[in-house]
């Protein structure tokens, strides 16, 4: 059975940034599991799917434009596994938000992709919102357009409800969601990207990974970007991936 590892970094990034900053656990997926088939995804499609050169200035515009053109990517790698290939999703920041919004959207849109993506890893994805201490300016300057509504959706109720109620979707449907949140990420806070796999606490997808030395500001004092060359994070995903 043909398996895909389709991976997507977050908001500031551009096209290759991907593979190195999935570098570490891509290495780990290969050497434990032989996961060697991976491709990073886009925040810009064309028409048949295929993923784009991308930069900081795609990343930074409205979700939902992000989103449809990952689900375009999406099923032209479907199509080109065939129906019976499985696909892993693996996404950090808002890259996470990006897939996970793909996979539920294509799920309910079209019964058939029941089980086509059977695995959906998030590394601090605000899937719930940012709240960035409440002010929506501050996610502007980060993340442009997308910034701003993610800071938006922390204070909606509403999104909060849609999220959980797509989890919920998806998990029932097959797919194996696993969504991770980092003790130390000061930009986006652990309350804001673990939907907890019922009936665990959420603390048991909650890590504390160290920044690496030489490691960009982000990661060094926000602790944003550190969980992708934890361990711990590592070992979940492997898991996740062979169920």
């Amino acid at each position: 059975m043909p398996e895909r590892l389709i991976y997507l970094a977050g908001a500031a990034s551009r096209r290759g940034e991907g593979r190195r900053h999935f570098a570490g656990l891509l290495h780990y997926l290969s050497a434990t599991a032989g996961l060697e088939d991976a491709a990073e995804a886009s925040y810009c499609a064309d028409r048949d799917g295929r993923a784009l050169d991308y930069d900081r200035t795609d990343t930074s515009g409205p979700i939902t434009d992000s989103v449809r053109a990952v689900q375009s990517i999406l099923g032209r790698h479907r199509r080109d596994l065939g129906l019976g290939g499985r696909i892993h999703l693996l996404g950090w920041s808002l890259g996470g938000v990006a897939l996970f919004e793909a996979a539920a959207g294509l799920l309910d849109a079209d019964s058939d992709w029941a089980g086509a993506v059977a695995t959906i890893v998030t590394y601090s994805s605000p899937l719930l919102g940012c709240d960035v201490g409440g002010i929506v300016k501050l996610g502007e300057v980060f993340a442009g357009t997308a910034g701003r509504e993610l800071c938006h959706r922390g204070a909606d109720l509403e999104h909060r409800g849609r999220a959980l109620a797509s989890a919920a979707r998806l998990r029932a449907a097959g797919t194996r969601l696993v969504t991770l949140g980092s003790a130390v990420d000061v930009v986006v806070t652990a309350a804001d990207s673990v939907i907890p796999v019922p009936p665990a606490s959420p603390d048991a997808w909650v890590l504390r990974p160290t920044p690496r030395l030489g490691a960009d500001f982000g990661e060094r004092h926000l602790g944003h970007g550190a969980i992708l060359n934890d361990s711990a994070a590592w070992k979940l995903t492997l898991e996740a991936i062979r169920g």
